[in-house]
């Protein structure tokens, strides 16, 4: 009896430990979100693991912060270090007419594009 009690111990706390952990591995995009959010947004990583990058162009972040700031994405959405993100220092003025260009052509490259123009945004 004391046997069978001991095991039933051992294995819950082993149960206990594998579903810790499996919920300790979960990237930070992920807590605290309804089960949908969490089925789109690993919908979404798995697709961009596929890809293996993200290209983004922005006419603020300088080259110096891109690196802070893409060890932040990674670890936010539980990348790998060997996912690369492509990121382009540009003018405003080239930044818009880029993704001008890339949308009319219907071929678009450019996963981010971040400009302080609103009248173009909007």
């Amino acid at each position: 009896m004391r046997r069978a009690f001991a095991h039933m111990l051992l294995a819950g706390g082993l149960a206990l430990a594998l579903t810790s952990g499996a919920l300790a591995q979960e990237p930070p995009a992920m807590q605290g979100k309804s089960a949908e959010e969490k089925a789109r947004l690993k919908d979404l990583i798995e697709g961009a693991k596929k890809e293996g990058a993200v290209s983004y162009w922005d006419a603020i972040i300088q080259p110096e912060t891109n690196d802070a700031l893409a060890a932040a994405f990674r670890k936010h959405y539980g990348l790998a270090g060997s996912f690369k993100v492509n990121y382009t220092l540009s003018a405003t003025a080239a930044l818009i007419t880029r993704v001008d260009q890339e949308i009319s052509a219907d071929r678009v490259t450019i996963d981010v594009a971040a400009v302080g123009s609103p009248t173009w945004v909007f």
